[in-house]
């Protein structure tokens, strides 16, 4: 399934290779890059579904992100 997406990322959160980024699908989903973390390490192991991941992104991803 191919998406209609945007980039809605904030201007300036690219820092060398590590590249957050978000995107909008234009109806009901954010869909976020950011850096897996292990359910366990933080846990929240009983939070996180099988066919789900958890991500690690910067605040400043969602709070200043592009409408």
């Amino acid at each position: 399934m191919r998406y209609k997406l945007r980039d809605i990322t904030p201007e300036g959160m690219c820092i060398l290779v590590n590249c957050p980024k978000i995107y909008a699908d234009g109806k009901w989903n954010y869909l976020i890059v950011g850096k897996r973390v292990e359910p366990r390490d933080v846990g929240l192991e009983k939070e996180v579904g099988d066919a789900e991941r958890l991500v690690r992104v910067p605040k400043k991803l969602i709070d200043e992100k592009k409408r």
